[in-house]
């Protein structure tokens, strides 16, 4: 933290003469129990806090996370900053600046990495050209102080027609900065994306990705995909996907762990507004879709997967209720689940909201340890004052890691605005 303390006083002369502020806390506690049957009481803080109207309309952005669990015996805390990031824009009429740990979300890949965004041009330009690099950090696993890496590239933007974008983008991807060994340690990911919305009636829409690994010499994602609207209710889809990844690259992925080639995939989904508003209801819409995989598991095995969904959701006008009816099959070397969901939120009167939701899983897998999962929750929140929120909820869970189980949490937030 001490680096980042260094930056702030670098911006004080800059933040002196900003002209507003936002504060947005929240606390989160619970109590739950794990799978050795221990009582736990997580309690989470959640910041996010800047300035703003800087000079050269600038801005800085903070946002963290601290988390602490109290159980039997022993206590467990963590604390992940997302973001702190500095950003100018229209430097010179051209130039746009963020500096500071950030979000970076070059080709396919995001990245929260310390270090520079840079983009030049304006939206209304035919070409953006972007620049991006820095240290990546993985919050989630405590990764403040672990191996150094590196992420740099560009990216180019370009929209020379209306109803067209076209997307290039180089990154060079290095998992330790110390070591120099190409394929299993550093990589250029080079990817491409283009799509395009006919103006015919039907609304015709094209689009592809595609992003080549150039240390591993494959593909690592191809996509093509195309839909229409024959009616102004009716959106329907169809797409074609090919993934796969450097297995000689450091990084664990959880495709890596459970696949030993490329996954193909097809899929197609449809939307249809059966109604817009009439009496008592409105926008009821009716979804469905299908998705074909082949999937490498071993050398000489793979195997098919089929995902099938459907879904119905609608307004109630008169009770400011909105509803989600769905239900998915999953079927693959696995084996076979059957998953119903609902889902309600509500907003009977000012300034309350209701969620609630259950869940029913049934599973039946190739070794044989077939069971169901069960889950319900109610949530209800309220403003008490202009700037302070409270909220409850609660859960209940069965399945096979807890028998049956009680979760209760509650939400404390406050946010305030002003100016200096």
């Amino acid at each position: 933290m001490k680096k980042y303390a260094i930056i702030l006083l670098l911006l004080i002369p800059e933040l002196a003469f900003a002209s507003s502020y936002y504060i947005d806390t929240r606390l989160a506690a619970q109590v739950r129990g794990n799978a050795l049957a221990e009582k736990e009481y997580p309690f989470t803080t959640y910041l996010d806090t800047g300035l703003k109207e800087l000079p050269k309309d600038g801005t800085f952005d903070v946002s963290l996370k601290n988390s602490r669990t109290m159980r039997t015996g022993s206590d467990s805390n963590d604390f992940d900053l997302y973001q702190a990031v500095f950003r100018t824009q229209n430097l010179g009429g051209m130039l746009d600046i963020s500096a500071g740990r950030q979000f970076i979300s070059p080709g396919f890949h995001a990245y929260l990495m310390d270090g520079l965004n840079a983009a030049v041009g304006k939206d209304d330009w035919p070409i953006l050209v972007k620049f991006f690099g820095g240290v990546p950090r993985y919050t989630e696993t405590g990764d403040f102080h672990g191996t150094t890496g590196l992420v740099t590239g560009t990216a180019i933007e370009m929209q020379m027609f209306e109803r067209m974008n076209t997307r290039l983008s180089a990154v060079y991807d290095k998992l330790d900065i110390h070591n120099n060994d190409w394929k299993d340690n550093d990589t250029v990911l080079v990817g491409m994306s283009h799509s395009q919305i006919f103006s015919a009636k039907l609304e015709p829409t094209l689009y592809g990705t595609m992003e080549y690994d150039t240390a591993g010499k494959i593909v690592n994602a191809g996509i093509l995909g195309f839909s229409i609207k024959p009616h102004r209710r009716v959106y329907w889809n169809i797409e074609g996907g090919h993934h796969e990844i450097n297995r000689d690259w450091n990084r664990t992925s959880i495709f890596s762990l459970f696949a030993t080639g490329p996954l193909h995939q097809g899929r197609s989904e449809v939307s249809i507004t059966l109604l817009e508003e009439n009496g008592a209801f409105k926008d009821v819409v009716l979804t469905g879709g299908y998705a074909y995989q082949r999937l490498k598991i071993s050398s000489s095995v793979s195997e098919n997967g089929h995902l099938a969904n459907g879904g119905l959701g609608f307004h109630i006008i008169p009770l400011r209720l909105d509803t989600n009816l769905a239900y998915a099959l999953y079927d693959s070397f696995g084996g076979r689940a059957h998953d119903v969901s609902v889902t309600l939120h509500d907003e009977p009167i000012d300034p309350l909201v209701v969620d609630a939701g259950a869940n029913f899983t049934k599973y039946f897998k190739v070794t044989n340890d077939n069971d169901t999962a069960i889950s319900a929750f109610l949530e209800a929140g309220i403003k008490i004052i202009k700037r302070l929120t409270f909220s409850a909820n609660g859960e209940y869970l069965r399945n096979n890691t807890f028998d049956k189980e009680f979760r209760v949490m509650a939400r404390l937030g406050y946010s305030l605005e002003g100016s200096i």
